[in-house]
């Protein structure tokens, strides 16, 4: 696996792991139990500077050479401490602020990108609906032109970070006939009337990441928050979530090296027969094929 690694990545690894061991594992078991948004870990995060792995500097970004390989390390060490807390950050760092760079003004930029950086405004990204998650052309949620702006109306479903975002980029059909070349990105303050938060759904896991029903009804956006031109807003949210799938499969990855981690301390620490369970050559064979599995699962991600 180091052949992926210069000794940059090597330390940038080495720091965010220490960060997760001394900060967040700590916290991890509460944090789930509690479900509520661990606002002062995140904004200790900003702080280090690892909301901006991806940005220039000018925006208060690390303007790192290899910025997708950094944050593919970020998102699995994050998920060896606590997967709640690393798909906010995913969610946040990555599609949501990606947009604003990739697709808006410069004020945006400004007024939204660099704070998120800092860790002072968090973001989150929504596209799927209930009846249109993958089948993009199903969107329902409508934006219509008029004098100033984009008048938004529709409900949006699974939304990460969706009941704490300081700013939303909404995907929604300017033109149902046009179907996918119909679909338009915009940036939604929270704090713009008609938005709402419907309800908090409630998951089997990962309760320190909150997934959200959004209600927008008649909520006015300015025409400085289209992200992009009138037609191609799909192929940009293509862009930015295909990125989003490599960083998926590295939260997958942190999660599974948690899992074999503590499976390898309860096999040194499990005695039966007046020995530890790890020094049965069965208990020995799984071990090593979960490692395995694991580390093709990390050579296929970061090849990717």
């Amino acid at each position: 696996m180091d052949f992926y690694f210069d000794q940059d990545l090597k330390e940038f690894r080495d720091h965010i792991a220490r960060w997760v061991d001394e900060r967040l594992v700590p916290q991890a078991d509460a944090l789930d139990r509690s479900g509520e948004f661990p606002r002062e870990l995140f904004q200790e995060l900003g702080r280090l500077g690892y909301f901006g792995v991806m940005y220039p500097e000018q925006y208060g970004g690390s303007g790192l050479e290899r910025p997708y390989l950094h944050y593919t390390v970020l998102c699995e060490e994050l998920a060896r401490g606590s997967m709640g807390f690393a798909a906010i950050v995913g969610m946040h760092a990555s599609a949501a602020t990606h947009t604003i760079y990739a697709w808006g003004s410069e004020s945006l930029r400004q007024r939204y990108l660099v704070p998120a950086i800092r860790g002072d405004m968090v973001g989150a990204f929504a596209i799927t609906e209930a009846n249109a998650g993958s089948d993009a052309a199903s969107i329902r949620t409508r934006a219509v032109k008029e004098p100033g702006g984009w008048r938004l109306n529709g409900t949006k479903m699974f939304t990460s970070n969706g009941t704490i975002a300081d700013f939303i980029t909404v995907a929604a059909t300017t033109d149902p006939a046009k179907k996918v070349r119909g679909i338009g990105l915009f940036l939604v303050d929270t704090a713009t009337a008609g938005f709402r938060v419907g309800r908090r759904l409630e998951k089997f896991t990962t309760h320190c990441s909150d997934t959200a029903e959004l209600v927008l009804d008649n909520a006015l956006v300015p025409d400085e928050c289209r992200l992009g031109a009138e037609e191609g807003g799909f192929l940009n949210a293509y862009k930015a979530l295909t990125i989003d799938r490599i960083f998926t499969a590295a939260l997958a990855i942190g999660t599974g090296r948690a899992a074999y981690d503590a499976a390898l301390k309860y096999a040194k620490e499990r005695e039966q027969f007046g020995q530890p369970i790890g020094k049965f050559q069965a208990v020995q064979f799984k071990l090593v094929d979960m490692l395995a599995t694991l580390e093709q699962a990390r050579l296929y991600t970061y090849y990717a």
